[in-house]
């Protein structure tokens, strides 16, 4: 569906089989937010009230817990992706097998953004090529 995309947006076929696979690997645009997302929600749960340092923090780990994380759907890596965030941001942990049971849900939204993303770059690299 993302070649598909890519050529009714006329990018070259060169330029989608070099940009689109690296860009599939390499960005995971929602991945961040999302984590930190749940961590912020979870810290909510437990009544932990964060400090401005504290979510620095996280926001700086996020991105590369991300880049990290496997390929593959979010319920395989959820834990190693947001374990280190709580650990860093001194969030407790027991809400997270409760969250892993309905994370299939975020992980649709999380997919169509990073598909979306994906494809935008290849078209911007392709038209600035």
């Amino acid at each position: 569906a993302m070649v598909e995309s890519c050529q009714a947006l006329r990018v070259p076929g060169p330029v989608t089989a070099l940009v689109l696979p690296m860009a599939v690997s390499l960005f995971r645009f929602t991945g961040p937010a999302a984590n930190l997302a749940v961590v912020i929600y979870s810290a909510s749960l437990f009544g932990v009230h964060l400090s401005l340092a504290q979510i620095v923090a996280g926001a700086l780990l996020a991105p590369l817990m991300s880049l990290a994380a496997v390929g593959l759907p979010g319920q395989v890596s959820f834990f190693t992706s947001i374990v280190p965030i709580c650990v860093v941001m001194g969030v407790p942990l027991g809400a997270l097998p409760l969250l892993l049971a309905v994370e299939t849900i975020p992980d649709i939204f999380r997919t169509i953004g990073n598909v979306t993303g994906d494809v935008a770059v290849t078209a911007v690299l392709a038209r600035n090529a």
